[in-house]
């Protein structure tokens, strides 16, 4: 490994600031940064979620759902990268991507990237024009994505997304599935060069494992580690699965530092 920190940057979830991502990934960062000496830098979303109603769900009725509310906002977690807007928008993605290009500006370069649930979404889609919208920048070495997923609509307009997402065959979902229109370009994998390390969990109800199985499937799988785990939409902590996931990286980061 190189005596020089390698600086990854970390994208959180949906309704996640960059310090609760952090505590929420404890079993992860601790051997990343001790470990492989791994400079990680948690940022914030800068989408701000002004009420509620701006949830895609229900916090509950309405005395649990204005506590609930209240916690998110104190917490400063009201935040996403984009908002869920029907039947496939995905408004504030331009601001959020806008924001990273002028963060990576200030603070970069980064070698890697990694992301949770919606952040791993927009990691992927980062780590896929990266060159394109930060000229000078490299390919990021490592991305890693955690219940990510491709922005998709049903190629059928009558299947039901929902429906879909119950498909436990990889290839018959890609099948029922397309980019959602103007987003092509960010689940076009062909310019990304480092390698991808996707986790995710059989059991997971939020983001369902075909959806991150397909994004698996954009990549080429000589530059692709898969680690599915049989729990929900979290980032795994115990040690036999993190230990694999650190010995990846660690042979990724150091084949490339020897080339």
């Amino acid at each position: 490994m190189s005596a020089v920190p390698r600086k990854i940057l970390c994208l959180p979830g949906y309704l996640q600031s960059g310090k609760i991502f952090a505590e929420k990934s404890s079993g992860l960062r601790k051997p990343l940064t001790k470990k492989l000496n791994l400079d990680l830098d948690y940022i914030s979303p800068p989408v701000v979620l002004n009420d509620k109603s701006e949830l895609p769900f229900s916090l509950g009725t309405d005395e649990e759902a204005d506590a609930k509310w209240k916690s998110i906002v104190e917490s400063e977690c009201n935040r996403c990268w984009w908002k869920h807007t029907e039947p496939f928008g995905y408004e504030g993605f331009d601001e959020s991507l806008k924001y990273l290009v002028n963060y990576i500006k200030e603070n970069g370069p980064y070698q890697g990237i990694l992301g949770f649930s919606q952040g791993a979404a927009m990691a992927a889609a980062l780590n896929n024009v990266i060159e394109d919208v930060l000229p000078g920048h490299p390919s990021f070495e490592l991305a890693i994505f955690i219940s990510g997923f491709v922005f998709t609509t049903p190629v059928n307009e009558n299947d039901d997304k929902y429906d879909l997402f119950e498909i436990q065959d990889v290839d018959v979902y890609r099948q029922k599935v397309k980019v959602v229109e103007g987003f092509e370009k960010y689940f076009d994998a062909s310019k990304a060069a480092g390698h991808i390390v996707n986790i995710y969990g059989t059991g997971d109800a939020t983001v369902p494992s075909v959806r991150s199985r397909h994004l698996s499937t954009i990549y080429d799988s000589n530059r692709l580690s898969v680690l599915e785990h049989d729990g929900g939409h979290y980032v795994p902590s115990k040690k036999h699965f993190v230990n694999p996931i650190i010995e990846i990286i660690k042979d990724v980061l150091d084949t490339k530092s020897n080339l």
